[in-house]
């Protein structure tokens, strides 16, 4: 990255036992996948930081067509953190 005269860079972070769950749920044989409206780059640091697929710039109505094509190839449950994942 490069500034001319101020730089400012934001990322997100994991919580600290992110990496324990995803590694105990690939035990189980669970497939993960982020599923994300962020922006590539930022889903793309995440995702590897966690070894995960992912797919970013996502609505959630994207979001919900995405669960329904992983359900017809194996059992699925999406997690979300509630912000705009949410179905009244």
């Amino acid at each position: 990255m490069v500034c001319q005269s101020a730089c400012l860079a934001l990322r997100d972070t994991l919580r600290s036992d992110a990496k324990q769950a995803i590694a105990e749920l690939n035990v189980l044989g669970v497939y993960g996948v982020i599923l994300t409206g962020d922006n590539p780059r930022a889903a793309a640091a995440i995702a590897i930081e966690l070894a995960l697929d992912y797919r970013a710039g996502l609505l959630p109505e994207d979001k919900v067509m995405v669960v329904a094509e992983l359900s017809r190839q194996r059992p699925t449950v999406m997690i979300g953190d509630g912000i705009n994942d949410a179905r009244p």
